[in-house]
């Protein structure tokens, strides 16, 4: 889905997707990108209960493998377009899809996020896994949606 599907996707079945454990997220590799070179954008509209709510929400997570550093960022709107307008531009181009996850991804490193979505890549955290392995399977995974960019420096709206 590009990004207006996957916000209209995310407003239509906001109650579903909740009750799933899905979220609505593109996957990105960014190979020497300031904000992590895996990065992760998750879509969703919420009720807004009060006048200072806002309906449209993404957030961004980027970060590199095994590493405590991470970038975090939210972006909202009553519409989808005031979000996207926030938003930096690769958001804009990428693909996006449903993802089960049993918890809440905010927080985690990037090899976290990264299990959590794709539960097939080997536990980061057992001590025979080859890293270049799981660096590999992570960016062949994301690379299937043909959300691996090979160039340093995407621009930014901001």
């Amino acid at each position: 889905m590009n990004i207006e599907e996957a916000f209209e996707y995310a407003r239509v079945n906001a109650d579903v997707l909740a009750k799933k454990g899905e979220i609505v997220a593109g996957v990105a590799f960014f190979p020497g990108d300031s904000n992590g070179e895996f990065q992760l954008f998750e879509l969703t509209y919420q009720y807004p209960e009060s006048e200072d709510e806002y309906a449209f929400l993404a957030y961004f997570q980027g970060g590199s493998l095994f590493s405590s550093s991470t970038t975090e960022e939210s972006y909202s709107g009553d519409t989808f377009e005031e979000v996207l307008a926030e938003m930096p531009d690769i958001a804009e181009g990428l693909n996006y899809q449903c993802f089960n996850t049993e918890q809440t991804l905010a927080g985690m490193t990037a090899e976290g996020w990264l299990c959590e979505i794709y539960p097939q890549l080997p536990d980061p955290e057992m001590i025979d896994t080859d890293r270049s392995v799981f660096k590999m399977t992570a960016i062949s995974l994301i690379s299937e949606l043909g959300n691996s960019f090979q160039h340093n420096a995407p621009s930014t709206k901001n």
